[in-house]
């Protein structure tokens, strides 16, 4: 709606202009063309105006040393995107996604959030401590030889993945193959990943591979989120379970 004029306090005249688009989820809306301060309009309407992908059920094996406790998959049409939501975890797949893979391109495909246990992970560094592990899976594979690229340029499509968490003094960790990076073998931290930091929020921009990536907190915020997390990871009941068993107390999903 635009068109009027504002006097700083009501707002008068103006008409609706043109529908918005929006990409569902469960429970969540998503828009991603907003570019304008301008009054946007909700309306109820008899039937759906989209729906949100279905849920499937897609079994993630451990790869990288990290042991799933949750996952939570969805059939996603590219062509028109799609948002992905399972425990504290929101990821939206923008419209014209494929995802690139050795054997040729998915324009439909099974994207998964899958979280680790922590008990194997690492502290990246000094007062850093692994508060949330978790990765993206295409049909069932976590893995570098994959990347989401925008159908139209064939250039890397980024997701935008929201953590809702904490977020005092959070960083963001890219974990894998010490090769990718050049030194030598095993696994372990390869890249400092950029993050936006809000009030109890944590957004990413540049993912655009099905990888493992760690959020972590500095002492003492890693150690008050001992009990909160555990309880954090109770709340979710659609998902879709691995069978592996972990006896870490401190994961989400």
């Amino acid at each position: 709606w635009f068109g009027g004029t504002f006097n700083g306090t009501v707002y008068t005249g103006g008409s609706y202009k043109f529908v918005d688009h929006w990409l569902y989820g469960d429970g969540v809306m998503v828009n991603t063309v907003f570019f304008k301060p301008v009054i946007w309009i909700f309306e109820a309407s008899e039937t759906p105006v989209g729906m949100p992908p279905k849920m499937v059920s897609v079994t993630v094996p451990p790869d990288y040393g990290f042991y799933p406790v949750n996952v939570y998959t969805y059939e996603i049409n590219g062509n028109v995107g799609g948002v992905a939501y399972g425990g504290n975890i929101l990821v939206v797949i923008p419209p014209g996604t494929e995802v690139e893979t050795p054997t040729g391109n998915l324009t439909v495909f099974n994207f998964s959030i899958v979280y680790y246990s922590l008990m194997n992970v690492p502290s990246p560094e000094t007062n850093q401590t692994p508060i949330l592990a978790f990765a993206y899976a295409v049909n069932g594979n976590v893995t570098f030889k994959y990347s989401f690229i925008n159908v139209m340029t064939g250039k890397p499509q980024p997701l935008i993945t929201v953590i809702f968490t904490p977020d005092m003094g959070a960083n963001m960790w890219t974990w894998g193959p010490l090769a990718i990076i050049g030194k030598g073998s095993g696994l372990g931290y390869l890249f400092h990943d950029p993050i936006i930091l809000g009030r109890g929020v944590v957004i990413n921009l540049t993912f655009f591979k099905p990888v493992p990536w760690v959020l972590t907190l500095p002492y003492p915020y890693a150690t008050m989120m001992t009990s909160s997390s555990t309880s954090s990871s109770m709340t979710s009941s659609t998902s879709t379970s691995s069978t592996y068993s972990s006896t870490t107390s401190i994961y989400w999903g």
